[in-house]
């Protein structure tokens, strides 16, 4: 991980890093870089996280999805969006309101909310 020092003519010295992104060639070459730590660890950690969203990116892209918005970072993040795309459409409203473990998932009563919600606004089109 290269990270590179730069020191100016007042004797300030930051740090930035630089790497070219994944499927660069030699004719077609993609930089992405970074500038302003204060530490050569700070720039390394930062080109890391970096470089593991550009790859996450690439590898979308190459499969054909699209990036919309930021990946879930954590298991009840990816449960939530899992819920929200899959399970709120076709699950009933009574189905939510005694499944416990569904409704922890998703972050206590946000599914029953949802569904009551949505049950509510197709009763009120049918008048």
């Amino acid at each position: 991980m290269p990270a590179y020092k730069r020191k100016y003519r007042s004797g300030k010295t930051m740090w930035y890093y630089m790497f070219a992104l994944p499927g660069s060639t030699r004719q077609h070459r993609d930089r992405i870089s970074e500038s302003g730590f204060s530490t050569k660890r700070e720039a390394e950690d930062a080109e890391t996280r970096r470089r593991i969203e550009e790859q996450q990116k690439e590898d979308l892209a190459k499969v054909g999805a699209r990036v919309t918005g930021p990946l879930p970072q954590t298991l009840s993040m990816l449960l939530e969006e899992f819920f929200r795309q899959h399970v709120e459409s076709v699950i009933a409203v009574r189905t939510a309101e005694k499944s416990p473990a569904r409704s922890a998932a998703v972050g206590g009563n946000a599914l029953t909310e949802a569904a009551s919600g949505r049950m509510r606004r197709n009763s009120s089109a049918a008048k």
